[in-house]
């Protein structure tokens, strides 16, 4: 015990390590060495034998309040309510209750909590919501050192009490069964377990209807013995009156009999109407009950048991688009047996087949795709028939067959999309298959509103909103220019050819790529094919001549896939003249940046070849990534240098959004050393 002084002393402690911790006193919470709340954050001592440990000293921590009143519906004060402080997820730190005024006041620690008040049969209320579960719907009270965190004021409605009991089916009462309440639509609102004599009490459950699901041995129903929420009986719950006799009987040791269902419509259909049958067979020794349940909407529909075969109309249940429905069947000895269907609704199907052109095309709309009293309507033409403009191919393809697709009163667009299926001709290379539709208003062809495009061996896929003349093309498609991705330079050194290199891609394939570039003093245009090397990357060298500290050199790219052609904007070259002596590094810059996932490229100019480092650190200051480049290779020549990086550390791990800052250290072989830094930004 301390002395008056606030001094203490120990003798005679067994060596090896310890921790203090001094109890709570006034307004003052239980402190570990030398200021912590909590054993884990604690200094750990070594004590030693023959030794004294001095000067641990201990800071104590102010126990601080959370305040507040709780009051009924009307403003009365509530006595008595239960106030309950909880951290992490329902982990309990304090509790007390209110006085006469209602109001209350409780000590705990510095930190974020949430707060529950209750009493008798009012309900339950988290603060900051109306319930009192789950935990993510309370409002967080956080609680500051030395504070008083007040106002933290309940109003509890009057709700009503729900009893009962649960028992087998032989009447034997079961304890601990979980009994739940939910909403009508099966949202969770409160819990308990029957207790040793197998009775249940609920108190404070919100006024309105609701539903009660009890579980136990693997064994769930709902009230009144329902296999599902759809059937259970609803009960209401009205303010400060209580439900009793809520009782269960479950059926827990099913004799094992043969039951099994079976559907015999196919295992999925697609229909055109919301009024279908379903029908199947069933073998049992008890007679079973038989619900199929809509698993999309969640509804239930009752089916008719004739001997051993059973039937259904789920009509009105069916949602547009896909429908999973379980059949389930169940006897009175609790065996239950189930099968499945995927019911898919469509406006329309149609199919056709046209043995001269040998190629069956099948259609599927979607609901409301067009007005239902219309006709959709699919024919296949050849390259003769179709539309003038749209017998010729695009570059680089070759025409397969046409399809004319309308409806009847004619509309121009669809408001839902059509499924196309197109079994195609024998022979057709499907390794490149294209789909265009002929546009009117463009007089051209377009991939616009055409997608989802699959082939699987001779079967074509796709989906489109257009009525119009379609193309189904083979070969590499050819619609757009080619796609041309320079990384600029900007610098270049007076008598030393400069290496450009670009990607570019390209739909079909790219016949030419051209540097291009111009000296201002004699306004010429110097032309050089580029060099494919790998991976659709293509380079060329503005040779050294034409780099002389007196020029004003800008260039461009050109690529042409013998359609189309694109080009890049112009760019000027700053002429540097660079001195043979030290190890100088300048123009340090990385591009792109900030960058994604395909990285960036460090850039800088060397005055002299030599070994460069370069480091890249978190703003916290921790080296996490080292590229390096020997005097002589790239990225440690005289001259422009770039050396790339991917954007991962050193264990080849992908760095999280935010800025780095990066050192690049240059020593030549004379020990001449540089250094410069820079700023980049990681954004994916």
């Amino acid at each position: 015990t301390a002395t008056a002084d606030g001094t203490y002393s120990f003798n005679g402690i067994a060596t090896g390590e310890i921790k203090i911790r001094v109890d709570s006193t006034g307004n003052s919470q239980t402190t570990f060495y030398p200021n912590s709340e909590v054993i884990k954050n604690g200094i750990t001592l070594n004590i030693q034998a023959d030794q004294n440990t001095t000067n641990i000293n201990i800071t104590m921590q102010t126990i601080n309040l959370i305040t507040g009143n709780v009051q009924d519906a009307n403003g009365n004060p509530i006595i008595m309510a239960k106030i309950e402080v909880f951290y992490g997820s329902w982990n309990y730190q304090a509790v007390t209750t209110t006085n006469v005024s209602g109001d209350y006041t409780i000590w705990v620690p510095s930190g974020s909590y949430k707060v529950r008040a209750s009493t008798g049969n009012y309900v339950a209320r988290l603060y900051g919501a109306t319930v009192a579960s789950p935990w993510a719907i309370g409002t967080t009270v956080n609680v500051a050192r030395t504070f008083t965190t007040g106002g933290i004021n309940f109003q509890l409605a009057m709700g009503g009490g729900l009893a009962g009991l649960v028992q087998d089916i032989s009447g034997n009462v079961l304890s601990g069964a979980k009994l739940e309440i939910l909403s009508t639509t099966g949202n969770y609102i409160v819990e308990t377990v029957s207790s040793a004599d197998g009775r249940y009490v609920f108190a404070g459950i919100p006024t309105g209807q609701i539903k009660i699901r009890v579980s136990t041995l693997n064994i769930t129903r709902y009230y009144n013995n329902a296999l599902n929420i759809n059937n259970a009986a609803v009960l209401t719950i009205t303010a400060n009156q209580d439900l009793s006799s809520v009782n269960f009987q479950l059926r827990l040791n099913a004799v094992q009999t043969t039951l099994q269902i079976s559907i015999t419509t196919p295992s999925s259909l697609i229909v055109e109407d919301r009024v279908f049958y379903l029908e199947g067979t069933v073998s049992y020794l008890f007679i079973p009950t038989i619900n199929v349940f809509n698993v999309s909407s969640g509804k239930v529909i009752d089916t008719v048991l004739n001997g051993s075969s059973w039937i259904v109309s789920p009509s009105i249940y069916l949602s547009t688009g896909n429908n999973q429905l379980l059949v389930y069947a169940e006897d009175v000895s609790g065996n239950v047996s189930t099968a499945s269907i995927t019911v898919k609704l469509v406006q329309r199907t149609i199919s056709m087949a046209d043995t001269v052109l040998g190629v069956t095309v099948s259609a599927e709309a979607e609901m409301g795709a067009y007005p239902t009293n219309s006709v959709l309507s699919i024919t296949a033409i050849s390259t003769s028939n179709i539309t003038a403009s749209a017998g010729i191919a695009p570059t680089g393809t070759n025409f397969v067959l046409g399809l004319d697709i309308t409806v009847s009163p004619s509309i121009t667009s669809l408001n839902a999309p059509l499924n196309i299926s197109v079994l195609l001709p024998a022979g057709i290379s499907t390794s490149k298959i294209s789909v265009l539709y002929w546009s009117n208003l463009a007089g051209a062809w377009s991939s616009t509103g055409i997608s989802n495009v699959s082939v699987n061996g001779r079967s074509l896929y796709f989906t489109t909103t257009h009525l119009s003349n379609f193309a189904v093309l083979s070969g590499a498609l050819n619609s757009r220019a080619p796609t041309i991705d320079l990384i600029p330079v900007y610098e270049a050194i007076a008598g030393e050819a400069l290496t450009i290199n670009v990607t570019v891609s390209d739909e079909a394939s790219v016949n030419l790529v051209q540097l291009l570039y111009q000296d201002s003093t004699s306004n010429s245009v110097v032309s050089i094919n580029m060099i494919s090397l790998s991976n659709n990357v293509y380079s060329a060298v503005i040779p050294a001549s034409a780099l002389t500290n007196t020029a004003n050199i800008s260039y461009w790219i050109l690529a042409t896939d013998g359609t189309y052609s694109s080009r890049t904007a112009t760019f000027n070259l700053r002429i540097k003249t660079l001195t043979s002596a030290g190890s100088a590094i300048s123009e340090l810059v990385n591009y792109p940046n900030p960058f994604a996932a395909a990285g960036t490229t460090f850039y800088y100019v060397l005055s002299n070849q030599a070994d460069v480092v370069i480091e890249v650190y978190t703003i916290r200051g921790e080296k996490i990534r080292t590229l390096r480049a020997a005097a002589g290779s790239e990225g440690g020549k005289r001259g422009v240098n770039r050396i790339a990086w991917s954007g991962q550390n050193d264990f080849a791990e992908d760095l999280a959004n935010g800025v780095y800052l990066y050192i690049v250290k240059v020593k030549d072989a004379s020990g001449s050393e540089s250094v410069k830094k820079g700023k980049c930004a990681v954004l994916r």
